[in-house]
């Protein structure tokens, strides 16, 4: 036996390379649809084209197109330090697979990056599958749409939806790739009934919509979220959108469009100069997009989905970082309150329905280099995926200990829906408020204990507080 280096899928063959010293291999920049260019963009994902031939899948595909971070830049010196190449064509997956046979049917572990539905990719430096390789698991990846090509609204797309509604392309990307998953991931040794999904942020808040949307029901058995999952306000849970959609026509009409061919005829590059531009030009500033109540995809708001029992009852784990927003200059109060408002309120509602267990975390996780910016929003990626390595921070034993922890927690519950295992501290579900948590810490690794008391108060007060749950 041997690793498996070529697969067939659904469009046709596929060959990876070896990694890690024979360990796992690696598939790079697969297909999962059509380039969504020319006349396909602002539509859902088509098929892609069918091949013959082995696509050599051996390098990364291009990012979506998005604002470049700037160096110098915290976020960009932490995660951002490769200028890949850029364009509409990116719907694509990587997967890194320990199997050696296509009967092995292993655990599936699927990443939703995050970056607030306008920047973010499928290999930023701080994701990569090895941890969860080494643990038996199939780690998937994959690149969807954002910001002005993944979430852009308006009545002339409206006019042209089936459903009669627009926006929520990159939802759509989301659950094209998660079908793809399903049909194909047998042929790279993973399980199609075994498949968690799992993200932050933006990420994350995707994830509470899949988990809310009738479109993806059955493509997912579990989830993790992290910094982001659940009903916060104000984001990805409202209905559509109208200052947003005004936006979007307001748009059109400052590039002397008269219509969507003439807005799909300029070029991608052309055209996002053009959105930058145009938000300068909004008293404002410019308008964020994100997902909104489309009919489709969403035909009420995750919310209200959510309330009504009406979402994919699975096993979950969320929670949040201790500083959320310090690193972005907001308010470190604001960014909490909202973050941990939203998981909490997911936490408490799926206890009291009585349904598929929560395990709640809350990391103190200050990483070494930069005190200053505390436990900021991210601040989890090398330790869960256990890439320290490729940080430019001064990680010492403490943090790779912490680190294998962190890992093998996660990597339990993509295996059974629980995060317990042997040599590991228990980690209770969450089953009602002031419940003891899971806390991820450099002094103390990981540990059950209460949520600090911030000035704001106590943190499940807020959550029914701020969101008249």
């Amino acid at each position: 036996m041997g690793l498996l280096l070529e697969s067939q899928t659904t469009y046709g063959p596929v060959k990876g390379l070896p990694a890690e010293s024979q360990q796992w291999s690696i598939f790079k920049g697969i297909p999962y649809a059509a380039p969504p260019v020319n006349d396909l963009r602002w539509c859902p994902p088509r098929p892609a084209e069918p091949w013959t031939e082995p696509f050599l899948a051996y390098s990364y595909s291009d990012i979506p197109i998005q604002n470049r971070s700037k160096p110098g830049t915290f976020y960009h010196d932490e995660f951002h330090l490769y200028d890949w190449p850029m364009s509409e064509d990116c719907l694509t997956v990587d997967v890194v697979t320990p199997a050696q046979s296509t009967d092995d049917k292993l655990p599936v572990a699927v990443w939703i990056y995050g970056g607030g539905f306008a920047t973010g990719y499928s290999h930023t430096v701080g994701y990569g599958g090895e941890a969860f390789a080494k643990r038996g698991i199939v780690y998937v990846s994959f690149n969807y749409r954002i910001n002005l090509f993944g979430f852009f609204s308006n009545e002339l797309l409206d006019e042209e939806a089936e459903y009669h509604g627009s926006s929520n392309y990159g939802l759509m990307d989301q659950i094209a790739a998660l079908t793809w998953i399903k049909e194909n991931i047998a042929a790279f040794g993973g399980d199609p009934a075994q498949i968690t999904i799992f993200g932050q942020s933006a990420g994350a808040q995707s994830i509470y919509q899949l988990i809310c949307s009738p479109v993806s029901q059955g493509l997912f058995h579990r989830a993790i979220m992290q910094s982001g999952g659940g009903p916060i306000t104000g984001t990805a849970t409202t209905s559509t959108d109208k200052e947003m959609r005004d936006y979007c026509m307001r748009f059109l009409r400052y590039c002397k469009c008269e219509n969507l061919y003439d807005a799909r005829a300029i070029p991608s590059n052309t055209l996002f100069k053009l959105w930058n531009e145009f938000g300068k030009t909004n008293p404002e500033g410019d308008i964020k997009l994100h997902p909104v109540v489309d009919g489709y995809v969403l035909p009420q708001s995750a919310n209200d989905i959510f309330r009504a029992k009406k979402h994919a009852n699975i096993p979950c784990i969320v929670g949040n970082v201790a500083d959320e927003g310090r690193a972005y200059g907001f308010t470190t109060n604001t960014f909490r309150n909202g973050f941990m408002a939203g998981t909490i309120a997911y936490a408490l509602q799926q206890t009291q329905q009585g349904q598929e267990p929560v395990y709640y975390y809350h990391s103190l996780t200050i990483p070494p280099g930069k005190p200053e910016a505390g436990a900021y929003h991210s601040s989890e990626h090398f330790y869960v995926f256990q890439t320290l390595l490729r940080s430019k921070r001064p990680f010492s034993g403490v943090d790779f200990d912490l680190s294998n922890t962190w890992c093998n927690y996660w990597a339990n519950f993509i295996k059974t829906g629980n995060p317990n295992g042997e040599g590991l501290e228990t980690w209770n579900r969450y089953k009602k408020p002031g419940d003891d948590v899971m806390i991820f810490s450099r002094e103390n690794t990981c540990h059950m204990g209460k949520i600090p008391i911030y000035d704001e108060g106590e943190p499940d007060r807020i959550a029914h507080e701020q969101l008249d749950w």
